[in-house]
Protein backbone atom coordinates (compact mmCIF):
# COMPACT_ATOMS: atom_id res chain seq x y z
CA UNK A 1 0.00 0.00 0.00
CA UNK A 2 1.72 3.05 -1.34
CA UNK A 3 2.17 5.64 1.67
CA UNK A 4 2.64 9.48 0.73
CA UNK A 5 3.59 10.24 4.22
CA UNK A 6 6.56 7.93 4.64
CA UNK A 7 7.77 8.92 1.23
CA UNK A 8 7.66 12.75 1.89
CA UNK A 9 9.56 12.29 5.24
CA UNK A 10 12.19 9.70 3.09
CA UNK A 11 12.76 12.44 0.75
CA UNK A 12 13.24 14.97 3.63
CA UNK A 13 15.57 13.02 5.40
CA UNK A 14 17.96 11.69 3.00
CA UNK A 15 17.88 15.65 1.09
CA UNK A 16 19.03 16.36 5.16
CA UNK A 17 21.87 13.40 5.57
CA UNK A 18 23.12 14.64 2.16
CA UNK A 19 23.03 18.29 2.88
CA UNK A 20 21.05 19.03 -0.13
CA UNK A 21 18.62 22.03 -0.16
CA UNK A 22 14.51 21.11 -0.99
CA UNK A 23 15.02 23.96 -3.55
CA UNK A 24 17.60 22.49 -5.41
CA UNK A 25 15.84 19.26 -5.39
CA UNK A 26 12.86 20.71 -7.04
CA UNK A 27 14.73 22.61 -9.58
CA UNK A 28 16.93 19.42 -10.52
CA UNK A 29 13.68 17.37 -10.64
CA UNK A 30 11.78 20.15 -13.12
CA UNK A 31 9.68 21.12 -10.33
CA UNK A 32 7.96 24.89 -9.26
CA UNK A 33 9.68 26.12 -5.96
CA UNK A 34 7.71 24.69 -3.04
CA UNK A 35 6.03 21.96 -4.53
CA UNK A 36 7.29 19.55 -2.58
CA UNK A 37 6.62 21.18 0.80
CA UNK A 38 2.70 21.51 -0.62
CA UNK A 39 2.73 17.82 -1.13
CA UNK A 40 3.92 17.21 2.54
CA UNK A 41 1.08 19.45 4.07
CA UNK A 42 -1.76 17.25 5.33
CA UNK A 43 -4.94 16.99 3.35
CA UNK A 44 -2.62 16.94 -0.15
CA UNK A 45 -3.69 14.24 -2.13
CA UNK A 46 -1.49 15.21 -4.94
CA UNK A 47 1.10 12.70 -5.28
CA UNK A 48 4.78 13.30 -7.42
CA UNK A 49 5.07 11.86 -10.94
CA UNK A 50 7.12 8.92 -11.26
CA UNK A 51 9.33 10.62 -13.85
CA UNK A 52 9.67 13.38 -11.18
CA UNK A 53 10.33 10.40 -8.58
CA UNK A 54 13.21 9.03 -10.89
CA UNK A 55 14.74 12.31 -10.60
CA UNK A 56 14.25 13.11 -6.64
CA UNK A 57 15.83 9.06 -6.00
CA UNK A 58 18.74 10.12 -8.46
CA UNK A 59 19.91 13.21 -7.07
CA UNK A 60 19.49 11.69 -3.51
CA UNK A 61 21.48 8.35 -4.78
CA UNK A 62 18.81 6.58 -3.62
CA UNK A 63 15.89 3.56 -5.07
CA UNK A 64 12.52 4.66 -5.31
CA UNK A 65 12.00 1.51 -3.88
CA UNK A 66 13.98 2.53 -0.61
CA UNK A 67 11.86 6.14 -0.37
CA UNK A 68 8.66 4.23 -0.89
CA UNK A 69 9.22 1.33 1.38
CA UNK A 70 12.05 1.95 4.28
CA UNK A 71 11.54 4.01 7.25
CA UNK A 72 14.65 5.65 6.65
CA UNK A 73 13.84 8.52 8.29
CA UNK A 74 14.02 6.31 11.70
CA UNK A 75 17.28 4.62 10.96
CA UNK A 76 19.93 4.76 13.19
CA UNK A 77 23.57 6.14 11.70
CA UNK A 78 24.76 2.37 11.11
CA UNK A 79 21.76 1.11 9.67
CA UNK A 80 21.26 3.90 7.38
CA UNK A 81 25.04 3.35 6.33
CA UNK A 82 24.21 -0.09 5.65
CA UNK A 83 20.98 0.09 3.38
CA UNK A 84 22.29 3.08 1.47
CA UNK A 85 24.94 0.76 0.57
CA UNK A 86 22.47 -2.46 -0.11
CA UNK A 87 20.74 0.03 -1.90
CA UNK A 88 23.42 0.81 -4.63
CA UNK A 89 23.93 -2.43 -5.11
CA UNK A 90 20.79 -3.38 -5.99
CA UNK A 91 20.98 -0.25 -8.14
CA UNK A 92 24.09 -1.14 -9.80
CA UNK A 93 22.47 -4.85 -10.18
CA UNK A 94 19.63 -3.69 -11.56
CA UNK A 95 21.42 -1.42 -14.57
CA UNK A 96 23.69 -4.49 -15.28
CA UNK A 97 26.90 -2.99 -13.82
CA UNK A 98 27.75 -5.99 -11.35
CA UNK A 99 28.43 -9.40 -12.37
CA UNK A 100 26.95 -11.93 -9.70
CA UNK A 101 28.52 -15.30 -9.86
CA UNK A 102 26.47 -18.09 -8.26
CA UNK A 103 27.19 -21.23 -6.06
CA UNK A 104 24.83 -22.99 -6.53
CA UNK A 105 21.80 -24.49 -3.50
CA UNK A 106 22.55 -28.39 -4.63
CA UNK A 107 26.11 -27.58 -4.93
CA UNK A 108 26.52 -26.34 -1.53
CA UNK A 109 23.98 -29.23 -0.30
CA UNK A 110 25.81 -32.20 -1.82
CA UNK A 111 29.71 -31.01 -0.87
CA UNK A 112 29.07 -30.96 2.79
CA UNK A 113 32.03 -33.59 3.11
CA UNK A 114 35.04 -33.96 1.20
CA UNK A 115 38.31 -32.91 0.64
CA UNK A 116 37.92 -31.07 -2.54
CA UNK A 117 35.30 -28.62 -1.61
CA UNK A 118 36.65 -24.94 -1.46
CA UNK A 119 34.34 -22.18 0.29
CA UNK A 120 35.48 -18.75 2.20
CA UNK A 121 32.68 -19.11 4.01
CA UNK A 122 33.27 -22.56 4.86
CA UNK A 123 35.44 -24.33 7.50
CA UNK A 124 36.75 -27.88 6.55
CA UNK A 125 36.96 -29.80 9.97
CA UNK A 126 38.51 -33.84 10.06
CA UNK A 127 35.68 -35.68 11.17
CA UNK A 128 35.36 -39.50 11.99
CA UNK A 129 32.21 -41.69 11.52
CA UNK A 130 32.22 -45.45 12.59
CA UNK A 131 31.79 -47.84 9.84
CA UNK A 132 28.02 -49.25 10.39
CA UNK A 133 29.83 -52.73 8.70
CA UNK A 134 32.94 -53.25 10.29
CA UNK A 135 32.40 -50.81 13.44
CA UNK A 136 35.79 -49.12 11.91
CA UNK A 137 36.61 -45.47 12.29
CA UNK A 138 36.45 -43.82 8.75
CA UNK A 139 38.01 -40.51 8.75
CA UNK A 140 36.33 -37.75 6.48
CA UNK A 141 36.36 -33.59 6.01
CA UNK A 142 32.94 -32.39 7.08
CA UNK A 143 32.73 -28.92 5.15
CA UNK A 144 31.22 -26.82 7.77
CA UNK A 145 29.46 -23.44 7.16
CA UNK A 146 30.80 -20.59 9.72
CA UNK A 147 28.06 -18.34 10.41
CA UNK A 148 29.77 -15.01 12.55
CA UNK A 149 25.87 -14.01 13.21
CA UNK A 150 24.04 -17.08 14.64
CA UNK A 151 24.43 -18.69 18.10
CA UNK A 152 24.37 -22.60 16.52
CA UNK A 153 25.54 -22.04 12.43
CA UNK A 154 24.19 -25.96 11.85
CA UNK A 155 22.41 -25.54 8.47
CA UNK A 156 19.18 -27.58 7.59
CA UNK A 157 19.64 -26.54 4.17
CA UNK A 158 21.55 -24.05 1.86
CA UNK A 159 19.70 -22.23 -0.62
CA UNK A 160 21.69 -19.92 -3.81
CA UNK A 161 24.66 -18.20 -2.53
CA UNK A 162 25.78 -14.97 -4.55
CA UNK A 163 28.94 -13.58 -4.85
CA UNK A 164 30.77 -10.45 -7.17
CA UNK A 165 33.72 -8.75 -6.45
CA UNK A 166 33.05 -5.12 -6.14
CA UNK A 167 36.02 -3.24 -4.37
CA UNK A 168 39.00 -1.40 -6.12
CA UNK A 169 41.56 -4.14 -4.52
CA UNK A 170 39.96 -7.36 -5.74
CA UNK A 171 37.23 -7.32 -2.16
CA UNK A 172 34.56 -9.84 -2.97
CA UNK A 173 30.99 -9.98 -1.57
CA UNK A 174 29.14 -12.64 -0.92
CA UNK A 175 25.13 -12.84 -0.09
CA UNK A 176 24.07 -16.42 1.44
CA UNK A 177 20.85 -17.66 2.29
CA UNK A 178 20.03 -20.76 4.28
CA UNK A 179 17.74 -22.65 6.68
CA UNK A 180 19.70 -22.72 10.24
CA UNK A 181 18.79 -25.00 12.85
CA UNK A 182 15.69 -24.09 14.48
CA UNK A 183 17.71 -23.70 17.84
CA UNK A 184 18.41 -20.58 17.02
CA UNK A 185 14.65 -19.78 17.08
CA UNK A 186 12.31 -19.41 20.30
CA UNK A 187 10.38 -22.89 20.67
CA UNK A 188 6.57 -22.28 19.74
CA UNK A 189 4.07 -22.61 21.99
CA UNK A 190 2.43 -24.92 20.13
CA UNK A 191 4.36 -27.88 18.41
CA UNK A 192 3.88 -27.74 14.89
CA UNK A 193 2.92 -31.25 13.27
CA UNK A 194 5.04 -31.13 9.95
CA UNK A 195 8.37 -29.94 10.96
CA UNK A 196 9.74 -29.25 7.87
CA UNK A 197 6.96 -26.22 7.66
CA UNK A 198 9.08 -24.67 10.21
CA UNK A 199 12.25 -25.50 8.64
CA UNK A 200 10.81 -23.49 5.60
CA UNK A 201 9.86 -20.55 7.62
CA UNK A 202 13.45 -19.75 9.11
CA UNK A 203 15.11 -18.61 6.09
CA UNK A 204 18.53 -15.82 7.10
CA UNK A 205 20.83 -14.06 4.57
CA UNK A 206 24.47 -13.26 5.45
CA UNK A 207 26.06 -10.32 3.91
CA UNK A 208 30.17 -10.93 4.37
CA UNK A 209 32.94 -8.68 2.92
CA UNK A 210 36.42 -10.76 2.08
CA UNK A 211 39.01 -8.20 1.95
CA UNK A 212 41.96 -8.26 -1.09
CA UNK A 213 43.73 -11.35 1.65
CA UNK A 214 40.89 -13.37 2.11
CA UNK A 215 39.92 -12.32 5.45
CA UNK A 216 36.49 -12.54 5.83
CA UNK A 217 34.57 -9.21 7.40
CA UNK A 218 30.51 -10.26 8.54
CA UNK A 219 28.47 -6.92 7.31
CA UNK A 220 24.83 -8.07 8.50
CA UNK A 221 22.14 -10.28 8.24
CA UNK A 222 18.40 -10.98 8.57
CA UNK A 223 18.44 -12.93 11.69
CA UNK A 224 16.87 -11.00 14.38
CA UNK A 225 17.89 -7.69 12.74
CA UNK A 226 15.28 -4.77 12.29
CA UNK A 227 12.26 -4.96 10.03
CA UNK A 228 14.00 -2.54 7.50
CA UNK A 229 17.29 -3.95 7.13
CA UNK A 230 15.46 -7.27 6.22
CA UNK A 231 13.32 -5.48 3.54
CA UNK A 232 16.39 -4.33 1.88
CA UNK A 233 17.86 -7.65 2.33
CA UNK A 234 15.08 -9.83 1.06
CA UNK A 235 14.82 -7.01 -2.05
CA UNK A 236 18.70 -7.27 -2.55
CA UNK A 237 18.72 -11.25 -3.04
CA UNK A 238 15.74 -10.99 -5.28
CA UNK A 239 17.29 -8.61 -7.58
CA UNK A 240 20.75 -10.84 -7.43
CA UNK A 241 18.55 -13.67 -8.12
CA UNK A 242 16.66 -12.76 -11.23
CA UNK A 243 20.02 -11.69 -12.65
CA UNK A 244 21.89 -14.90 -12.15
CA UNK A 245 18.85 -16.75 -13.52
CA UNK A 246 19.85 -15.16 -17.46
CA UNK A 247 23.04 -14.65 -17.91
CA UNK A 248 26.23 -15.28 -15.45
CA UNK A 249 29.78 -13.49 -16.98
CA UNK A 250 32.63 -13.66 -14.75
CA UNK A 251 35.64 -12.13 -15.42
CA UNK A 252 37.50 -15.19 -15.78
CA UNK A 253 34.76 -16.13 -18.64
CA UNK A 254 35.03 -13.05 -19.76
CA UNK A 255 38.71 -13.20 -20.80
CA UNK A 256 38.36 -16.80 -22.67
CA UNK A 257 35.28 -15.16 -24.45
CA UNK A 258 37.64 -11.70 -25.38
CA UNK A 259 40.25 -14.07 -25.82
CA UNK A 260 38.55 -16.41 -28.84
CA UNK A 261 36.94 -13.07 -29.93
CA UNK A 262 40.32 -11.43 -30.53
CA UNK A 263 41.74 -14.66 -31.81
CA UNK A 264 43.10 -14.00 -36.11
CA UNK A 265 41.51 -16.74 -37.57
Amino acid sequence: MFDKKLLMENIYAAAKDRGIKIGELERFAGLSTGYLSKLSKEGNTAVPGIDSLQLIAEKLGISIDCLLNVNYKNLSADEKYVILFLDRLMLKTEAGRITWEIEGASFLNTNKTGENFVHPLFLPIPSAIEDPETGDMVDYVANTYQSRFLQNAEVNYFLNCYHCEFGSRGEMLYLMKFSPNDWNYPKPEIEIENPKSSIESHQEIEVYILDSGGKVNPLCTTYRAGTEIVKVLNKLYATVSAKGNSICVSSYVKGIIEEFMNYDF
